[in-house]
């Protein structure tokens, strides 16, 4: 079963504002979240690979997301 979490989860988890991580989705930077109902909420699972194959890709990775 996923789990799914929130964009103050996302934004502790990478070290960024949430107003930046929604500028990031809205850029292509990060995935768009589902929504469920009213909320909007990442997979971690798909966050967490999505972001190991941005890493894997960026020739300086803490400039990547």
């Amino acid at each position: 079963m996923a789990t799914f979490i929130t964009v103050k989860q996302v934004a502790d988890c990478l070290g960024l504002g949430e107003s930046t991580v929604w500028n990031h989705v809205k850029n292509g930077v990060l995935p768009r979240p589902y929504k469920i109902g009213q909320l909007s909420r990442w997979d971690a699972e798909e966050l967490r690979e999505y972001i190991k194959s941005e890493l894997a890709g960026s020739p300086n990775p803490k400039r990547s997301v």
